[in-house]
């Protein structure tokens, strides 16, 4: 018997040390990322675009409800940046908090469009996504009479991928060729859509990849300059489009080699990706590469 119970309060112990490591982690994360969109409220003058959740696209037409959801996390973080001791500067703190008070007057005078904002980046790293044969497997799509996408599996692991990436501060942009609607119905059906913070889609732009176009057009909006490009990843099944438009940017290109649709061999050098992998899971180890600095250029996630 007092063997037993002593086996009941080491598991014990061991699962109160496994749950006090787990929450030290949330909390240290957390921290970083109350501290890094402190920094860039004070840096850009702007709301991320996030905060306003389901109102960030049609923010006007819901004032009232967008300007409460904001001011209420501008005042969060106006009482952050009053008691943290990172902001235990006296000039920083006044800084950070008439950066706070100014934005609040703003979102009274003017449209929330000209306020709104990328999210702060806890990750070096940005990454790209196409959407099909890279999230989707296109051998399942069924289509409306109007050629929309209603429904599709997803290629395993993807929604696993994407979601531990966003989870873990990575900044997500889908960068696809098709319909906006396709890709909308599909992605939402399996909770994905809400992860990408930028969209770029050819139906909408008017033009397809590779064309700077598309890529630029994401790039914008999450405000990354030509000298940051090196830090965007983009995933792609299409060695002429995904990896031919990366590649002239100066993008990390990673190519999914998963479905059997498309060409396997690269025309020309502009088609050679810098990394190969063979399933989305596998995302994960080419940025965790990249953010540690070992990372290479034409290289493996294997």
């Amino acid at each position: 018997m007092p063997f037993a119970i002593g086996i009941l309060i080491l598991v014990s112990l061991a699962l109160a040390a496994v749950t006090m490591g787990l929450l030290w982690r949330w909390f240290v994360r957390k921290a970083q990322h109350d501290l890094r969109t402190l920094e860039h409220i004070l840096e850009r003058k702007r709301i991320p675009r996030s905060w306003l959740g389901k109102y960030a696209d049609c923010a006007e037409r819901n004032r009232d409800a967008a300007y409460q959801r904001a001011n209420k996390r501008l005042d969060h973080y106006m009482q952050l940046a009053k008691r943290t001791p990172a902001f235990g500067n006296g000039e920083t703190r006044a800084l950070v908090v008439g950066a706070i008070q100014h934005l609040q007057q703003r979102m009274i005078q003017e449209p929330f469009e000209d306020l709104l904002g990328p999210d702060p980046r806890l990750r070096r790293h940005v990454v790209f996504f196409d959407c099909g044969d890279t999230l989707v497997d296109e051998g399942t799509e069924v289509r409306n009479d109007r050629g929309i996408v209603v429904e599709a599996a997803l290629i395993p692991g993807a929604r696993r991928t994407v979601r531990w990436l966003a989870r873990e501060g990575f900044t997500l942009a889908l960068v696809a060729d098709g319909e906006r609607e396709s890709f909308k119905r599909v992605l939402r059906r399996h909770r994905m859509w809400q992860y990408f913070e930028a969209t770029a889609i050819s139906g909408d732009l008017g033009v397809t990849k590779p064309a700077p176009g598309m890529f630029r057009y994401a790039l914008d909006q999450l405000e990354i300059p030509p000298e940051n490009y090196q830090s965007v990843v983009m995933v792609g099944n299409n060695l002429a489009r995904d990896i031919k438009g990366a590649n002239r940017l100066g993008l990390v290109s990673v190519w999914l080699d998963w479905a059997p649709r498309r060409s396997k061999l690269a025309a020309d050098d502009e088609e050679q990706p810098d990394f190969t992998i063979h399933k989305p899971e596998e995302v994960v180890k080419v940025v965790e590469q990249l953010e540690s600095g070992a990372g290479s250029k034409r290289g493996s996630a294997n």
